[in-house]
């Protein structure tokens, strides 16, 4: 749901981040140089670095808790690392959050409504 609400917004109103010009010739400026020829430009805002983060810390640390500080720390670093590499704006990052909170709600009260089952909450079915 997430992705195809994004792909819709980003042909009806594509957003585009204006990206440095890297002089630098070491290893990681040839690392984001090639970051910046592979991902597309107009599609910014929402960002799907945050929620595809926000999605999969909202499921893994319903799967696995114990580990949430991990998960916590994991999601912070890659939307850290999309704002300062310049990929996306700050609005591009609230943006996604907002979109990967709503898709967690829809997948959830799907879950509820229709009795479904994910692998973040297994169930031991009766074996006859």
């Amino acid at each position: 749901m997430a992705t195809l609400l994004s792909y819709f917004v980003y042909l009806i109103f594509p957003t585009f981040v204006t990206r440095p010009a890297i002089t630098s010739t070491d290893l990681f400026s040839k690392v984001l140089v090639v970051i910046y020829q592979t991902d597309r430009a107009y599609n910014a805002a929402p960002s799907g670095h945050t929620f595809y983060s926000v999605l999969s810390f909202l499921y893994i640390s319903r799967w696995k808790p114990k580990y949430k500080p991990i998960w916590i720390l994991a999601t912070l670093l890659i939307l850290a690392s999309a704002l300062l590499t310049k990929q996306h704006y700050v609005l591009d990052i609230v943006c996604g959050l907002a979109l990967g909170i709503l898709a967690f709600a829809v997948g959830r009260f799907s879950q509820t409504k229709w009795n479904l089952e994910f692998a973040s909450q297994p169930t031991i079915r009766n074996r006859t």
